[in-house]
């Protein structure tokens, strides 16, 4: 067993040095035999981040457990090991079911019924993008109850208008009172 080497600021530096220079950490961990943290410890204090994990290039892909595709790293889930649009459904079913008290078939049985487009504007989601925030969902306040799935535009429409039906009705009687006004333009 061999002795083990006093810690120095000559020592530190060369530890620096060896370091910046790509010496992997287990031969510095041979040579001077000090504990894992105590290295990474000098090393973070000069300002460097060693990480203890694998570093996996931008290039691999990794195989989405959840989905089955093929994806990037970069398209991974930081903390997770499924793919990004798998997290963003498991968000949005997290919010249906603990928000509205829906369930994703509930969810897709609304769509259906409005054949994927909005229930008052009439235009059609972008299912494209594949990008849940396309498609609000509207739910009474009081009861919360689910009343139909929204375009942003319309949401914040009636969101604005605080789910009033008087002021909606003023706001289209105030729009007609005007028309000549617009026709005279």
């Amino acid at each position: 067993m061999s002795k083990r080497k006093r810690f120095t600021l000559e020592i530190e530096d060369q530890i620096i040095q060896m370091y910046q220079q790509g010496c992997p950490m287990n031969d510095i961990y041979q040579k001077y035999d000090f504990q894992p943290r105590l290295l990474y410890s000098i090393i973070r204090g000069h300002g460097l981040y060693p990480s203890r994990r694998k570093q996996k290039s931008p290039g691999e892909t990794f195989i989405c457990p959840e989905c089955g595709e093929t994806k990037k790293q970069s398209e991974r889930s930081k903390g997770y090991r499924i793919c990004l649009p798998c997290i963003r459904k498991r968000v949005m079913r997290t919010i249906m079911k603990n928000k509205y008290g829906i369930s994703e078939a509930e969810y897709e049985k609304q769509l259906a019924k409005q054949r994927g487009k909005c229930a008052i504007c009439g235009k059609e989601f972008d299912f494209k993008n594949k990008n849940i925030d396309t498609i609000h969902i509207d739910h009474c306040h009081t009861t919360g109850r689910l009343r139909g799935l929204l375009c942003g535009e319309c949401n914040k429409g009636i969101g604005f208008f605080h789910d009033s039906p008087e002021l909606l009705l003023a706001a289209i009687n105030y729009l007609k009172n005007h028309e000549n006004f617009k026709k005279q333009k």
